[in-house]
């Protein structure tokens, strides 16, 4: 049984912040899985477009103005007007899709240890096994990403792992995030998960964990580049990364997932630069209490 500990909740963005910052506005979407819904909030904050889907734990939004999203029973794609574009089902655990780079889909099944590529039309193209010795299918893995060398990675959920893989389904790196977090300082990280990874421009990844918190950059390596955990911003009360983006300043932006029905104080999404400054911040813990899986348009 993990116990987390509640806080006071203060205002966490400090008065010598640079005004420029001060006036940051983000419309983003974003999956949340008490609410069961995937959303669209404007710079406004407020609900721009919204989804009922069962515990949906990934989001990106498609170059065609689509949304793509991926629910524990099904992935789909819609549009802006809420037609059903494209369904996959018939797997479970379906914890992470996303469009690769020359469009196709990438699927993560985690109770059946595999990805699954599907080509432009649907059809399935490639399957990769990502078993390990520990058969735990609900805890498996979470996100799945493609990049751009073509190499396919995973996060391992339960193992802490970010594993990356050939096209031919070949073990390539295997990187883990628990000992990322010895490395970074923290402690009793002996059965942190991996959440999520991310591509970043540079080449280097963008790896989220958590119990305890931990966004890191990394190299390919697993070298660890910049990292922020919950010591660094403990007014936002971070408790587990559930999926980051850098954003084109520089800056990253996070999910705060608290684990599952949390009822103490924290803000839900906050943006950090990489001096480790919270710039922003999300704090309607109503309307996003388990936010799981963001993504952004700049």
């Amino acid at each position: 049984m993990i116990i987390i500990a509640s806080f006071e909740y203060e205002d966490v963005l400090s008065q010598d912040m640079k005004a420029g910052e001060m006036n940051i506005k983000h419309r983003f979407a974003v999956a949340d899985i008490r609410m069961n819904k995937a959303m669209i909030l404007s710079e406004n904050n407020e609900v721009e477009w919204q989804y009922d889907i069962n515990t949906p734990t990934d989001i990106q939004l498609l170059k065609n103005g689509n949304i793509l999203v991926a629910g524990i029973n099904e992935v789909i794609e819609l549009n802006i007007k809420k037609d059903l574009i494209w369904k996959y089902s018939g797997n479970k655990d379906l914890f992470s899709a996303v469009s690769t780079k020359k469009g196709n889909y990438l699927v993560g099944s985690s109770e059946e240890f595999k990805l699954i590529e599907l080509d432009k039309n649907h059809k399935q193209k490639r399957i990769i096994n990502t078993a390990t010795e520990n058969k735990n299918g609900h805890m498996h893995s979470r996100h799945v990403r493609k990049f751009s060398d073509g190499t396919y990675w995973v996060a391992l959920c339960i193992d802490g792992l970010i594993n990356a893989y050939t096209k031919n389904g070949e073990l390539l790196r295997s990187i883990s995030v628990r000992k990322l977090s010895g490395k970074y300082g923290l402690s009793n990280f002996s059965r942190q998960q991996a959440y999520s990874i991310e591509e970043l421009p540079n080449g280097h990844i963008l790896v989220s964990a958590g119990f305890p918190a931990l966004v890191a950059e990394i190299d390919k390596n697993g070298n660890l580049i910049w990292g922020l955990s919950s010591n660094d911003v403990p007014k936002v009360n971070f408790i587990f990364s559930g999926g980051a983006k850098r954003l084109s300043n520089g800056n990253t932006l996070i999910c705060n997932w608290t684990g599952h029905n949390f009822a103490g104080d924290y803000v839900p999404v906050f943006e950090v630069n990489m001096e480790k400054q919270v710039v922003w911040t999300f704090n309607d813990k109503q309307l996003l209490p388990e936010p799981l899986g963001i993504d952004i348009e700049e």
